[in-house]
Protein backbone atom coordinates (compact mmCIF):
# COMPACT_ATOMS: atom_id res chain seq x y z
CA UNK A 1 0.00 0.00 0.00
CA UNK A 2 1.53 3.67 -0.64
CA UNK A 3 2.34 5.51 1.85
CA UNK A 4 -0.25 8.88 1.99
CA UNK A 5 2.31 10.80 2.91
CA UNK A 6 4.97 10.22 0.05
CA UNK A 7 6.32 13.36 0.29
CA UNK A 8 7.52 12.76 4.25
CA UNK A 9 9.24 9.39 3.28
CA UNK A 10 11.38 10.51 1.01
CA UNK A 11 12.25 13.15 3.27
CA UNK A 12 13.41 10.64 6.26
CA UNK A 13 15.48 8.49 3.51
CA UNK A 14 16.98 11.73 2.32
CA UNK A 15 17.75 12.75 6.10
CA UNK A 16 19.41 9.31 6.98
CA UNK A 17 21.97 9.17 3.50
CA UNK A 18 22.60 12.95 4.56
CA UNK A 19 26.23 13.80 5.17
CA UNK A 20 25.16 15.52 8.40
CA UNK A 21 23.81 12.41 9.79
CA UNK A 22 26.93 10.61 9.55
CA UNK A 23 29.06 13.47 11.39
CA UNK A 24 26.91 13.49 13.79
CA UNK A 25 27.41 9.77 14.58
CA UNK A 26 31.48 10.47 13.78
CA UNK A 27 31.19 13.53 16.58
CA UNK A 28 29.14 10.82 19.16
CA UNK A 29 32.03 8.13 18.67
CA UNK A 30 34.91 11.04 19.38
CA UNK A 31 33.32 12.19 22.39
CA UNK A 32 33.13 8.85 24.00
CA UNK A 33 36.06 7.07 22.47
CA UNK A 34 38.57 9.07 21.29
CA UNK A 35 38.54 11.83 24.28
CA UNK A 36 38.55 9.19 27.01
CA UNK A 37 41.55 7.68 25.09
CA UNK A 38 43.25 10.71 24.89
CA UNK A 39 42.65 11.38 28.45
CA UNK A 40 44.12 8.23 29.46
CA UNK A 41 46.98 9.34 27.63
CA UNK A 42 47.69 13.05 29.04
CA UNK A 43 46.63 11.06 32.43
CA UNK A 44 49.71 8.91 32.17
CA UNK A 45 52.26 11.48 31.64
CA UNK A 46 54.78 11.62 34.07
CA UNK A 47 55.68 14.62 35.90
CA UNK A 48 58.63 16.75 35.35
CA UNK A 49 61.65 15.04 37.64
CA UNK A 50 61.51 16.30 40.89
CA UNK A 51 64.49 18.89 42.02
CA UNK A 52 66.02 16.25 44.79
CA UNK A 53 69.40 16.64 44.54
CA UNK A 54 69.64 18.10 47.61
CA UNK A 55 67.25 15.56 48.93
CA UNK A 56 69.87 12.56 48.11
CA UNK A 57 72.30 11.15 51.07
CA UNK A 58 75.35 12.55 50.63
CA UNK A 59 77.67 9.11 52.26
CA UNK A 60 81.71 9.71 52.70
CA UNK A 61 83.20 6.66 52.23
CA UNK A 62 81.89 3.59 53.99
CA UNK A 63 84.15 0.67 54.48
CA UNK A 64 83.57 -2.91 55.26
CA UNK A 65 86.53 -3.89 56.62
CA UNK A 66 88.93 -3.53 60.00
CA UNK A 67 88.63 0.62 58.98
CA UNK A 68 84.96 -0.12 60.10
CA UNK A 69 84.21 -1.11 63.77
CA UNK A 70 80.33 -1.23 62.83
CA UNK A 71 81.07 -3.43 60.17
CA UNK A 72 83.37 -5.50 62.51
CA UNK A 73 79.68 -5.58 65.06
CA UNK A 74 77.61 -6.52 61.95
CA UNK A 75 79.67 -9.54 61.18
CA UNK A 76 79.92 -10.45 64.76
CA UNK A 77 75.92 -10.67 65.55
CA UNK A 78 75.41 -12.07 61.94
CA UNK A 79 77.72 -15.49 63.73
CA UNK A 80 76.18 -14.86 67.10
CA UNK A 81 72.62 -13.21 66.59
CA UNK A 82 70.63 -12.63 69.82
CA UNK A 83 67.52 -14.51 70.32
CA UNK A 84 64.54 -12.38 68.55
CA UNK A 85 61.96 -14.62 69.71
CA UNK A 86 63.20 -14.79 73.41
CA UNK A 87 60.83 -12.93 75.19
CA UNK A 88 62.42 -13.25 78.72
CA UNK A 89 65.12 -11.36 77.17
CA UNK A 90 63.39 -8.52 76.04
CA UNK A 91 61.51 -7.98 79.37
CA UNK A 92 64.73 -9.01 81.43
CA UNK A 93 65.40 -5.00 81.38
CA UNK A 94 62.06 -3.15 81.86
CA UNK A 95 60.09 -5.98 83.10
CA UNK A 96 59.17 -4.83 87.42
CA UNK A 97 59.71 -5.56 89.91
CA UNK A 98 63.11 -6.34 88.78
CA UNK A 99 64.08 -10.04 88.00
CA UNK A 100 67.94 -9.29 89.14
CA UNK A 101 68.73 -13.02 88.77
CA UNK A 102 67.26 -13.20 85.25
CA UNK A 103 69.05 -10.65 84.05
CA UNK A 104 72.51 -11.63 85.74
CA UNK A 105 72.11 -14.94 83.93
CA UNK A 106 71.62 -13.42 80.84
CA UNK A 107 74.49 -11.32 81.15
CA UNK A 108 76.46 -14.21 81.51
CA UNK A 109 75.21 -15.94 79.07
CA UNK A 110 76.20 -12.86 76.47
CA UNK A 111 79.11 -11.40 78.14
CA UNK A 112 81.09 -11.80 74.62
CA UNK A 113 78.27 -9.86 73.21
CA UNK A 114 78.95 -7.33 76.22
CA UNK A 115 82.99 -7.17 75.29
CA UNK A 116 81.89 -6.23 71.74
CA UNK A 117 79.91 -3.20 73.34
CA UNK A 118 82.87 -2.09 75.01
CA UNK A 119 85.36 -2.82 71.88
CA UNK A 120 82.85 -0.74 69.90
CA UNK A 121 82.62 2.00 72.18
CA UNK A 122 86.49 1.92 72.72
CA UNK A 123 86.83 3.01 68.80
CA UNK A 124 86.38 6.39 66.64
CA UNK A 125 82.44 6.84 66.16
CA UNK A 126 83.47 8.87 63.49
CA UNK A 127 84.64 5.62 61.59
CA UNK A 128 81.00 3.88 62.11
CA UNK A 129 78.99 3.45 58.76
CA UNK A 130 76.54 1.37 57.81
CA UNK A 131 77.11 -0.41 54.73
CA UNK A 132 75.21 0.66 51.78
CA UNK A 133 74.17 -2.36 50.57
CA UNK A 134 72.22 -2.53 53.78
CA UNK A 135 71.06 0.51 54.46
CA UNK A 136 69.36 0.24 51.05
CA UNK A 137 68.29 -3.26 51.00
CA UNK A 138 64.50 -4.35 49.69
CA UNK A 139 61.70 -3.66 52.52
CA UNK A 140 61.33 -7.41 52.25
CA UNK A 141 64.63 -8.25 52.77
CA UNK A 142 66.14 -9.71 56.17
CA UNK A 143 66.99 -7.43 58.71
CA UNK A 144 67.52 -9.83 62.01
CA UNK A 145 70.75 -8.14 62.46
CA UNK A 146 68.98 -4.60 63.04
CA UNK A 147 67.12 -6.59 65.70
CA UNK A 148 70.17 -8.05 67.39
CA UNK A 149 71.31 -4.16 67.48
CA UNK A 150 68.55 -2.91 69.24
CA UNK A 151 68.13 -6.11 71.57
CA UNK A 152 72.47 -5.42 72.05
CA UNK A 153 71.57 -1.92 73.52
CA UNK A 154 69.01 -3.47 75.87
CA UNK A 155 71.87 -5.69 76.93
CA UNK A 156 73.77 -3.30 77.53
CA UNK A 157 70.66 -1.49 79.91
CA UNK A 158 70.53 -4.58 81.35
CA UNK A 159 73.80 -4.58 82.40
CA UNK A 160 73.30 -1.08 84.18
CA UNK A 161 70.23 -1.76 86.25
CA UNK A 162 72.09 -4.52 87.56
CA UNK A 163 75.53 -2.43 88.69
CA UNK A 164 75.50 -2.61 91.91
CA UNK A 165 77.04 1.30 92.82
CA UNK A 166 75.22 4.26 91.64
CA UNK A 167 78.73 4.79 89.91
CA UNK A 168 78.66 1.84 88.11
CA UNK A 169 74.89 2.02 87.35
CA UNK A 170 75.55 5.96 86.42
CA UNK A 171 78.50 5.19 83.83
CA UNK A 172 76.92 2.22 82.41
CA UNK A 173 73.51 4.06 81.61
CA UNK A 174 75.95 6.77 79.83
CA UNK A 175 77.36 3.97 78.21
CA UNK A 176 74.62 2.68 76.48
CA UNK A 177 73.34 5.74 75.79
CA UNK A 178 76.55 7.11 73.53
CA UNK A 179 75.72 3.63 71.46
CA UNK A 180 72.70 4.57 70.73
CA UNK A 181 73.50 7.62 69.52
CA UNK A 182 76.73 6.13 67.28
CA UNK A 183 74.45 4.03 65.85
CA UNK A 184 71.77 6.61 64.94
CA UNK A 185 74.63 8.87 63.67
CA UNK A 186 76.53 5.85 61.34
CA UNK A 187 74.70 7.07 58.24
CA UNK A 188 72.10 4.50 58.23
CA UNK A 189 68.34 4.66 57.55
CA UNK A 190 65.21 4.86 59.47
CA UNK A 191 65.54 1.23 60.94
CA UNK A 192 69.23 2.02 62.35
CA UNK A 193 68.09 5.13 63.78
CA UNK A 194 65.20 3.84 65.42
CA UNK A 195 67.09 0.98 66.91
CA UNK A 196 69.50 3.56 68.47
CA UNK A 197 66.79 6.21 69.25
CA UNK A 198 65.14 2.95 71.68
CA UNK A 199 68.51 2.43 73.00
CA UNK A 200 68.96 5.68 74.14
CA UNK A 201 65.59 6.10 75.62
CA UNK A 202 66.16 2.80 77.70
CA UNK A 203 69.40 4.20 78.61
CA UNK A 204 67.87 7.73 80.12
CA UNK A 205 65.63 5.37 81.85
CA UNK A 206 68.03 3.76 82.90
CA UNK A 207 69.87 6.71 84.38
CA UNK A 208 66.74 8.49 85.91
CA UNK A 209 66.50 5.03 88.17
CA UNK A 210 70.29 4.91 89.17
CA UNK A 211 69.94 9.16 90.45
CA UNK A 212 66.95 8.41 92.13
CA UNK A 213 68.58 5.12 94.61
CA UNK A 214 68.73 5.53 97.64
CA UNK A 215 72.39 5.57 97.74
CA UNK A 216 72.95 8.35 95.09
CA UNK A 217 75.17 11.29 96.32
CA UNK A 218 75.13 14.90 95.41
CA UNK A 219 78.72 14.45 93.69
CA UNK A 220 76.74 10.91 91.46
CA UNK A 221 74.47 13.78 90.67
CA UNK A 222 77.01 16.28 89.51
CA UNK A 223 78.68 13.54 87.41
CA UNK A 224 75.51 12.54 85.83
CA UNK A 225 74.58 16.07 84.82
CA UNK A 226 78.05 16.31 83.15
CA UNK A 227 77.91 13.28 81.72
CA UNK A 228 75.07 13.36 80.00
CA UNK A 229 74.94 16.90 78.94
CA UNK A 230 77.88 14.94 76.16
CA UNK A 231 75.03 12.91 75.37
CA UNK A 232 72.88 14.07 71.85
CA UNK A 233 70.05 13.42 70.06
CA UNK A 234 70.56 15.31 66.92
CA UNK A 235 68.22 16.16 64.57
CA UNK A 236 70.85 15.85 62.00
CA UNK A 237 71.18 12.18 62.14
CA UNK A 238 67.65 12.02 61.68
CA UNK A 239 67.17 13.90 58.62
CA UNK A 240 70.51 11.94 57.26
CA UNK A 241 68.56 8.87 57.80
CA UNK A 242 65.12 9.84 56.03
CA UNK A 243 67.59 10.98 52.97
CA UNK A 244 68.86 7.18 52.76
CA UNK A 245 65.12 6.27 53.06
CA UNK A 246 64.43 8.76 50.35
CA UNK A 247 67.07 6.94 48.21
CA UNK A 248 66.07 3.51 48.92
CA UNK A 249 62.32 4.37 47.94
CA UNK A 250 63.75 6.27 44.65
CA UNK A 251 65.87 3.29 43.53
CA UNK A 252 62.56 1.20 44.29
CA UNK A 253 60.48 3.08 42.07
CA UNK A 254 62.49 3.31 39.39
CA UNK A 255 63.39 -0.28 39.52
CA UNK A 256 59.26 -0.51 39.75
CA UNK A 257 58.95 1.50 36.40
CA UNK A 258 61.54 -0.62 34.37
CA UNK A 259 59.65 -3.55 35.52
CA UNK A 260 62.16 -5.49 36.95
CA UNK A 261 60.61 -5.80 40.57
CA UNK A 262 56.75 -7.05 38.87
CA UNK A 263 54.68 -6.50 42.23
CA UNK A 264 56.05 -4.18 45.03
CA UNK A 265 56.51 -6.01 47.88
CA UNK A 266 54.40 -4.18 50.07
CA UNK A 267 51.21 -6.00 50.47
CA UNK A 268 48.86 -4.65 47.78
CA UNK A 269 46.91 -7.08 45.52
CA UNK A 270 45.74 -4.94 43.31
CA UNK A 271 46.51 -5.90 39.42
CA UNK A 272 47.68 -2.79 38.47
CA UNK A 273 50.66 -3.20 41.06
CA UNK A 274 51.87 -5.78 38.44
CA UNK A 275 51.77 -3.47 35.15
CA UNK A 276 55.13 -1.63 35.47
CA UNK A 277 54.05 0.98 32.87
CA UNK A 278 51.39 2.14 35.36
CA UNK A 279 53.92 3.41 37.46
CA UNK A 280 55.17 7.47 37.10
CA UNK A 281 58.30 7.55 39.21
CA UNK A 282 58.72 11.62 38.81
CA UNK A 283 55.08 12.23 39.93
CA UNK A 284 55.55 9.30 42.71
CA UNK A 285 58.85 10.85 43.62
CA UNK A 286 57.25 14.40 43.65
CA UNK A 287 54.84 13.11 46.08
CA UNK A 288 57.54 12.20 48.35
CA UNK A 289 59.35 15.01 48.10
CA UNK A 290 56.80 17.06 49.14
CA UNK A 291 55.91 15.36 52.24
CA UNK A 292 59.02 14.85 53.43
CA UNK A 293 61.46 17.12 52.21
CA UNK A 294 60.24 20.25 54.47
CA UNK A 295 60.42 17.39 57.57
CA UNK A 296 64.03 16.86 56.07
CA UNK A 297 64.85 20.88 56.16
CA UNK A 298 63.60 21.43 58.82
CA UNK A 299 65.59 18.76 60.81
CA UNK A 300 68.51 20.24 59.01
CA UNK A 301 68.17 23.50 60.69
CA UNK A 302 67.29 22.18 64.29
CA UNK A 303 64.01 20.67 66.50
CA UNK A 304 62.39 24.09 65.99
CA UNK A 305 59.07 24.68 64.17
CA UNK A 306 59.29 20.32 63.60
CA UNK A 307 55.77 19.70 65.02
CA UNK A 308 53.90 21.90 62.76
CA UNK A 309 55.75 20.88 59.60
CA UNK A 310 55.06 17.29 60.91
CA UNK A 311 51.20 17.99 61.05
CA UNK A 312 51.06 19.42 57.31
CA UNK A 313 52.99 16.69 56.28
CA UNK A 314 50.45 14.34 57.82
CA UNK A 315 47.64 16.44 56.15
CA UNK A 316 49.15 15.78 52.97
CA UNK A 317 49.34 12.47 53.19
CA UNK A 318 45.75 11.78 54.44
CA UNK A 319 44.37 13.92 51.61
CA UNK A 320 46.35 11.98 48.79
CA UNK A 321 45.31 8.67 50.53
CA UNK A 322 41.87 9.45 49.98
CA UNK A 323 41.72 8.88 46.35
CA UNK A 324 42.66 5.23 46.85
CA UNK A 325 41.75 4.33 43.36
CA UNK A 326 44.14 7.32 41.81
CA UNK A 327 46.98 6.19 43.79
CA UNK A 328 47.17 2.41 42.81
CA UNK A 329 46.32 3.25 39.27
CA UNK A 330 48.32 5.89 38.53
CA UNK A 331 51.35 4.79 40.93
CA UNK A 332 51.28 1.41 39.98
CA UNK A 333 52.04 0.69 43.78
CA UNK A 334 54.11 2.97 44.22
CA UNK A 335 51.79 5.76 46.31
CA UNK A 336 51.25 2.64 48.62
CA UNK A 337 54.94 2.77 49.38
CA UNK A 338 55.16 6.56 49.94
CA UNK A 339 52.24 6.20 52.25
CA UNK A 340 54.71 3.91 54.27
CA UNK A 341 57.46 5.80 53.98
CA UNK A 342 56.06 8.37 54.76
CA UNK A 343 53.67 7.40 58.14
CA UNK A 344 57.70 5.99 59.28
CA UNK A 345 59.24 9.41 58.93
CA UNK A 346 56.59 10.88 61.00
CA UNK A 347 56.32 8.26 63.95
CA UNK A 348 60.41 8.00 63.75
CA UNK A 349 60.56 12.16 63.63
CA UNK A 350 58.13 11.77 66.93
CA UNK A 351 60.22 9.52 68.52
CA UNK A 352 63.10 10.61 68.23
CA UNK A 353 61.66 14.70 69.07
CA UNK A 354 60.46 12.67 72.35
CA UNK A 355 63.73 11.16 72.94
CA UNK A 356 65.61 14.77 73.41
CA UNK A 357 62.64 15.93 75.32
CA UNK A 358 63.36 12.87 77.79
CA UNK A 359 66.93 14.31 77.80
CA UNK A 360 65.94 17.63 78.54
CA UNK A 361 63.51 16.45 81.41
CA UNK A 362 66.36 14.28 82.77
CA UNK A 363 69.08 17.07 82.73
CA UNK A 364 66.37 19.48 84.66
CA UNK A 365 65.53 16.64 86.73
CA UNK A 366 68.65 16.30 88.00
CA UNK A 367 69.17 20.46 88.42
CA UNK A 368 65.93 20.54 90.69
CA UNK A 369 67.48 17.75 92.58
CA UNK A 370 70.65 19.66 93.21
CA UNK A 371 68.93 22.78 94.10
CA UNK A 372 66.92 20.96 96.52
CA UNK A 373 70.10 19.88 98.29
CA UNK A 374 72.00 22.96 98.06
CA UNK A 375 69.39 25.10 99.84
CA UNK A 376 66.60 22.27 101.24
CA UNK A 377 63.91 23.28 99.55
CA UNK A 378 62.48 22.79 95.71
CA UNK A 379 62.11 26.30 93.27
CA UNK A 380 58.55 27.08 92.69
CA UNK A 381 60.51 28.21 89.16
CA UNK A 382 62.91 26.92 86.91
CA UNK A 383 64.15 30.23 86.82
CA UNK A 384 65.46 30.23 90.66
CA UNK A 385 67.89 27.51 89.76
CA UNK A 386 71.18 28.10 90.07
CA UNK A 387 72.75 28.49 86.44
CA UNK A 388 75.53 26.32 88.00
CA UNK A 389 73.11 23.32 88.76
CA UNK A 390 70.72 23.47 85.68
CA UNK A 391 71.97 24.54 81.90
CA UNK A 392 69.73 27.99 81.58
CA UNK A 393 69.66 27.66 77.68
CA UNK A 394 67.67 24.23 77.92
CA UNK A 395 65.31 23.71 75.83
CA UNK A 396 61.69 21.67 75.17
CA UNK A 397 62.14 20.36 71.46
CA UNK A 398 58.65 20.76 70.67
CA UNK A 399 57.98 24.23 71.75
CA UNK A 400 61.65 25.52 71.87
CA UNK A 401 60.96 27.15 75.40
CA UNK A 402 62.18 25.43 78.34
CA UNK A 403 59.63 22.66 79.93
CA UNK A 404 57.37 23.41 82.28
CA UNK A 405 57.80 22.92 86.24
CA UNK A 406 54.84 22.86 88.57
CA UNK A 407 55.85 22.42 91.85
CA UNK A 408 52.79 22.54 93.19
CA UNK A 409 51.96 19.08 91.54
CA UNK A 410 56.00 18.03 91.62
CA UNK A 411 55.25 17.44 87.85
CA UNK A 412 57.78 18.47 85.21
CA UNK A 413 57.34 17.53 81.09
CA UNK A 414 57.60 18.76 78.08
CA UNK A 415 54.06 20.24 75.97
CA UNK A 416 54.70 17.33 73.45
CA UNK A 417 53.80 17.27 69.46
CA UNK A 418 50.60 19.77 69.77
CA UNK A 419 53.00 22.27 71.58
CA UNK A 420 50.05 23.13 73.83
CA UNK A 421 50.55 22.90 77.70
CA UNK A 422 47.60 20.58 78.47
CA UNK A 423 48.34 21.04 82.32
CA UNK A 424 50.65 18.11 82.59
CA UNK A 425 48.15 15.54 81.35
CA UNK A 426 50.45 12.99 80.66
CA UNK A 427 49.77 10.44 83.21
CA UNK A 428 46.65 8.73 80.93
CA UNK A 429 47.33 9.24 77.49
CA UNK A 430 45.27 9.14 74.76
CA UNK A 431 45.81 7.27 71.63
CA UNK A 432 44.08 9.82 69.40
CA UNK A 433 45.52 12.80 71.04
CA UNK A 434 49.04 13.80 71.71
CA UNK A 435 49.13 15.47 75.40
CA UNK A 436 52.16 16.26 77.49
CA UNK A 437 54.71 14.10 77.93
CA UNK A 438 57.19 14.07 81.28
CA UNK A 439 57.12 12.27 84.75
CA UNK A 440 56.52 13.14 88.44
CA UNK A 441 59.99 14.41 90.11
CA UNK A 442 61.84 11.34 90.78
CA UNK A 443 63.02 11.58 94.52
CA UNK A 444 59.66 12.16 96.12
CA UNK A 445 58.33 8.72 96.86
CA UNK A 446 54.52 8.04 97.25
Amino acid sequence: MASPHPADDSAAASDQSSPGHGKRWLLILTIFLVLPALGFVLWMQDAPQPDDAWLRPNWTSAEDGENNPLAQLQAFLIAHPLPKDDKRFRMAGTQEPWNAAEAQALLTKYAGHLREIDKLLSSNPKKWHWCEGAVLARYDAKLDYLNSIQYLGQLAVIRSKAASTVQEAMQRSIEAARFGENVSSAQGGALHCMAGTTIQQQAFNALKLAMTRQDSTVSNLEEASTLLSRVTVRPQNLASALRVEYEAYRRLVEDAAAGRLGALPIGNPSFLTRVPWLTKPNHALGLHHSSVGPIIRTLDAGWQGLGPVLNDSKAFMVEFSAHRLSRVATYGGGGMLFYMTQGSADALATSMTNTEAQRILLLTQIGLRRQELAVGSLPATLAEVSPTLLDPTLRDPWSDAPVIWKKDSLRLYSVGRNGVDDGGNFAHRLPQKVLDMGDSYGWVKP
